[in-house]
């Protein structure tokens, strides 16, 4: 699982989501409380997965932070720190 966090003042574009989706980026993928979340059922090496987010309202943003685990296995969870963002 990758549970990334969006800043405020950012919002994801349905059409990417749905690119995603079609291009099987991940076996599930769902949005939760200001996280994109990506659920794998292999997960080998590292992916890259690029996202391009609208700005919505001018300001200083923090993104929470994300992390990444085995679903089953969640105590060797891997952590970001949170991201900042300056929309003008």
């Amino acid at each position: 699982i990758a549970i990334i966090g969006i800043p405020s003042g950012l919002t994801l574009q349905p059409w990417q989501l749905r690119e995603l989706e079609e291009k099987n980026v991940a076996d599930y993928i769902e949005l939760w409380n200001g996280y994109i979340v990506f659920y794998f059922r292999e997960f080998e090496g590292k992916k890259v997965i690029n996202l391009d987010l609208k700005a919505d309202i001018p300001g200083t943003f923090e993104a929470p932070a994300s992390s990444a685990y085995l679903y089953y296995d969640n105590d060797k969870k891997s952590w970001s720190l949170p991201e900042a963002v300056i929309v003008q």
